[in-house]
């Protein structure tokens, strides 16, 4: 894996390490990987958009090393948005930056992070691009075909990556890459 540098962040309940790809003044693509994938998982997918102009931010989320274990005990959705929050602040985000995740569960978080949790627990309120992978082990593709009118916002996207299973970024990256590129553009 080359072209990557090192990012540190010092949150209020966790010391967050990430890979970051790309112009450092560029906007944000911050990559947040589920279980069991790290940030390396993003490794093959982030030098796509970098060349586009993204500056590529994949954290180790907390728990996974070399991100510490979180003081407060908590792997709620809101603590993980808590310190996606924190990564992107560290590095420099615009008004232009996009959330790309995988994998994230739902559970009740403590009142700390309860606010940010609600907006796990609501629909969608930006244009979304949701990529299933044909041969997902985990869920079905099936269910993609009613997200659109049912669930996302207008300017939404749905596609389903063929020969991909559940980890989209590792099985086809330059696929899934050049479908994120299409709905959010080069960063320039």
């Amino acid at each position: 894996m080359t072209g990557h540098r090192w990012i540190s962040v010092h949150a209020p309940a966790v010391e967050l390490k990430a890979l970051a790809w790309g112009p450092p003044d560029g906007p944000v693509a911050l990559c947040l990987h589920g279980f069991p994938d790290t940030a390396y998982g993003w490794r093959n997918f982030a030098p796509r958009l970098a060349e586009a102009g993204w500056q590529v931010v994949a954290p180790f989320m907390r728990g996974y090393a070399p991100s510490s274990i979180p003081s407060d005990g908590s792997y709620h959705i809101g603590a993980l948005m808590d310190d996606a929050l924190q990564v992107r602040s560290a590095a420099g985000g615009t008004d232009r930056d996009v959330l790309i995740g995988h994998d994230c569960r739902n559970t009740r978080p403590p009142m700390r992070y309860a606010e940010l949790h609600q907006h796990w627990t609501s629909p969608p309120a930006l244009p979304t691009l949701y990529l299933h992978g044909r041969d997902d082990g985990c869920m079905t593709a099936a269910f993609t075909h009613w997200m659109i009118p049912r669930v996302m916002p207008e300017g939404s996207d749905v596609a389903i990556v063929e020969s991909a299973g559940h980890f989209l970024q590792l099985d086809q990256p330059e696929r899934t890459a050049d479908l994120v590129l299409g709905f959010v553009g080069a960063a320039g």
